[in-house]
């Protein structure tokens, strides 16, 4: 570190080797940084492994911006929006308007929105019925443990035969690959809406990018 400090001009607080160093990673030039500054010129082999370290940060970071082209980035203020106006739609019955909405909010991986989204495939409403893919939704907002979401899933599972568990198994675990917390990078935490003890509401917040918010978006390939 103290030589990448004195690579720099004077006129630069010290801190910015920090800073300098981790905006060569993320704009894959690490190794233009590291040619172009005393710091590489030394011959210790420490010097060397450390630009090898570098370097496979680097590809790291490229694949993780590969990924995030499955994401839209939308402002707080959009996603707010968002899960508001899909409520609003079902609680007018406007059941079409209502399913388009709150699917994508479950695609981005909030869990209120998936479990809404699966009652909505198991009722018919704004879609098709389909049990098996309305059973796989609530399979995944029950990745959060909220009382409602357990309840609904075991009396469904009750209510299946050998094969249509089979079946709703592999299809929650398909939907739980794209839409579940580890895929989505969402956050989620039980909360009490009223302000009191009693959870009654599952909150979720999508990773931050800047600005802002990194939104999964949903598959163009529908489930077999």
């Amino acid at each position: 570190m103290a030589q990448c400090r004195r690579s720099l001009p004077p006129s630069l607080p010290r801190r910015n080797c920090k800073i300098l160093k981790n905006q060569a990673v993320a704009r894959n030039d690490a190794a233009d940084f590291f040619y172009d500054s005393p710091f590489f010129q030394g011959k210790s082999v420490e010097m060397k492994i450390l630009l090898v370290a570098v370097l496979s940060m680097s590809g790291i970071g490229a694949a993780l911006a590969a990924d995030t082209n499955e994401f839209e980035r939308v402002l707080p203020v959009q996603y707010s929006h968002m899960l508001r106006d899909a409520k609003f739609a079902y609680d007018e019955k406007r059941y079409d308007d209502a399913f388009r909405l709150f699917q994508r909010t479950a695609c981005a991986g909030d869990k209120e929105s998936q479990s809404a989204l699966g009652r909505m495939y198991l009722l018919g409403q704004g879609v098709v019925r389909d049990d098996i893919t309305g059973y796989a939704w609530l399979k995944v907002a029950a990745e959060m443990i909220f009382p409602g979401y357990q309840k609904i899933v075991h009396q469904l599972e009750e209510a299946m035969t050998s094969e249509q568990r089979a079946l709703a198994d592999a299809r929650a675990r398909q939907m739980i690959d794209l839409y579940g917390r580890a895929a989505t990078n969402m956050s989620c935490s039980q909360n009490a809406s009223r302000g009191g003890y009693v959870i009654d509401s599952i909150v979720c917040t999508p990773r931050r990018e800047g600005n802002t918010m990194l939104l999964k978006q949903c598959a163009n390939t529908p489930l077999p």
